[in-house]
């Protein structure tokens, strides 16, 4: 197992939903995770994001901070295809009937100022339109434009140029 990828794996096997797919689990860790993208589509109205910490169940428990593993308990078990991400947030994070699990978001805005916040229908609204625009979560590849690309520029030729053909077939050279 990589050592990269150790704590995702776990989270996955310790249960995913059938409906699921292990890519979007790892779409939605590197999209949630603070060394990802880590939740880019917050930082123009609530500035970055610190951390995030829950608190399971709603009301009670512990307070954790979320890691890789957690982000992949998150992802194999709430979904995050963009038609349905933001009903089962709300319904996990916010309404007080039906959450689950407290939330608490720390950021940090542009001027300095440290603080935080639980989550609103809006967190998901944004993540929704950030999934949709950049394909994540919908089982679609986004297109690799690779034929117009130049590919990288080598300081060396590929093979050296000799001066003698059977040296370059890696024959003995001809005698001079």
């Amino acid at each position: 197992m990589s050592q990269f990828n150790a704590l995702i794996e776990q989270g996955i096997a310790k249960g995913k939903r059938p409906d699921i797919s292990t890519a979007c689990v790892y779409d939605t860790v590197w999209s949630h995770d603070q060394l990802g993208l880590n939740y880019q589509w917050l930082w123009p109205t609530r500035g970055l994001v610190l951390w995030i910490d829950f608190r399971e169940p709603a009301g009670t428990g512990k307070w954790r901070t979320y890691d890789r593993y957690w982000w992949a308990r998150h992802a194999a078990l709430v979904s995050h295809e963009p038609d349905k991400l933001v009903e089962e947030h709300v319904k996990w994070y916010v309404h007080p009937a039906t959450k689950k699990i407290d939330l608490r978001f720390w950021f940090e805005r542009p001027t300095g100022e440290v603080y935080s916040m639980a989550p609103t229908r809006e967190f998901y609204e944004l993540e929704r339109d950030f999934f949709a625009n950049n394909h994540l979560c919908t089982g679609h590849v986004m297109a690799q434009h690779t034929e117009n690309s130049p590919g990288p520029t080598y300081l060396y030729p590929a093979a050296p140029k000799t001066r003698n053909k059977k040296r370059a077939r890696g024959q003995a050279p001809d005698p001079q």
